[in-house]
This record gives C-alpha cells, sequence and structure tokens, in this order.
C-alpha cells in the first residue's frame, strides 16, 4: 500500500497566505479597480462626445461666416440626433419645451446625412462624410447630441456626460446653463 505524505506546516502556512493575498487583491479590485475601470470608459466615451460637438462648432462656423445665404436652422427648434419617424418628436419621451420652443427629429434613414436632412439642418457640402450622434444615443440616459440656433446664426450644440472628470472640468466650466452638458459655443464671439 502506498503511503501518501501530508504537506508539511511550512507549505501549508505559505499556501494560506497566497490565497489570502489573492482575496485580498480581488476584494480591493472589485472594490476600486472596477469602478475606475468603468470611469476610465465613461472619460472616453466624454472625450468623444466633446470632440464631435467641438468639430461640428467649427465647421458650422466655417460654413456660417461663408455663406450668407446657408440656412442655420430655425430659431426655437431644438434639433436631437435621435431619429423618430415623428419630425416633432412627439413620439418621444423628451423634457418640456418653453413656450414658442419645439424639437425637431430626423428619420432613422436621413439623421446622420450632411445635406441639410440630417439632425443637423445644415447642408456640410462635403466638409463631413456623416453626421455624429453620440455612442449611446439615448434619451433615458441623456446621451444624445442636439443643436439650437438663432436669427443672428449663433448657435449651440450640447451633449450629456457621463464621467466625473468631463463632468467638473467640461460641463461645470464651460459658461453654459447646465451642468451635466457640455454646451459649445455659448458666448460665439
Amino acid at each position: 500500500m502506498k503511503k501518501v505524505s501530508l504537506p508539511n506546516k511550512e507549505t501549508a502556512l505559505k499556501t494560506l497566505i497566497i490565497l489570502g493575498i489573492i482575496a485580498i487583491c480581488v476584494s480591493l479590485y472589485i472594490q476600486y479597480g472596477k469602478p475606475y475601470i468603468k470611469e476610465l470608459s465613461l472619460e472616453k466615451q466624454d472625450q468623444v462626445r466633446i470632440k464631435d460637438l467641438d468639430t461640428l462648432d467649427g465647421i458650422i462656423k466655417e460654413i456660417a461666416s461663408s455663406s450668407a445665404t446657408q440656412t442655420m436652422g430655425k430659431e426655437n427648434i431644438i434639433y436631437i440626433s435621435i431619429p423618430s419617424d415623428d419630425p416633432n418628436c412627439s413620439n418621444l419621451e423628451l423634457p418640456s419645451t418653453p413656450d414658442s420652443w419645439s424639437y425637431h427629429c430626423s428619420n432613422l434613414s436621413d439623421y446622420k446625412k450632411t445635406d441639410g436632412s440630417g439632425w443637423i439642418p445644415i447642408n456640410f457640402k462635403g466638409k463631413i462624410s456623416q453626421l455624429p450622434v453620440d455612442s449611446i444615443n439615448n434619451l433615458k440616459t441623456l446621451n444624445y447630441y442636439s443643436y439650437v440656433t438663432n436669427s443672428t446664426n449663433e448657435h449651440v450644440l450640447t451633449s450629456g456626460l457621463s464621467s466625473t472628470k468631463h463632468l467638473i472640468e467640461k460641463a461645470q466650466t464651460d459658461k453654459g446653463i447646465d451642468d451635466i452638458r457640455y454646451e459649445t459655443r455659448v458666448n460665439n464671439n
């Protein structure tokens, strides 16, 4: 009969210490690592949103300054990047607008088009291949883009932000009226 040897006390103690260290590392990762990784992911999404809006802002400024006849949209309309078959977006659960304001949506086939039929009613004349939309593009999370203009072609583009870093560094310092949305061109001067 073969004799089974048991590990000595020193080996058993080392194994318990290693298992304890692994348990502590797993616990620390769950407590601190996962939220940190999630925040990094949110920061990356916000960086894309900010870049999208800053790029659009620059192109819109260029178009407005180079063409006095180019239509930039209508006053008192909030153009949003969420597609809808209803041009007034009435089938979407949007926040109430002030009196004399309304929403405008483009349909799923057109909302990324740059010929004036997309979610921004401007003919971008080949300056971009398609209109950007938020990677989430969802009303419930406030992750969508919006655009408003006035009679003097001043405009504002907005997007909801998700990361703590960009809420503090961008949304709360952009001189806009909403501390959870990034707002471009609040002052067009």
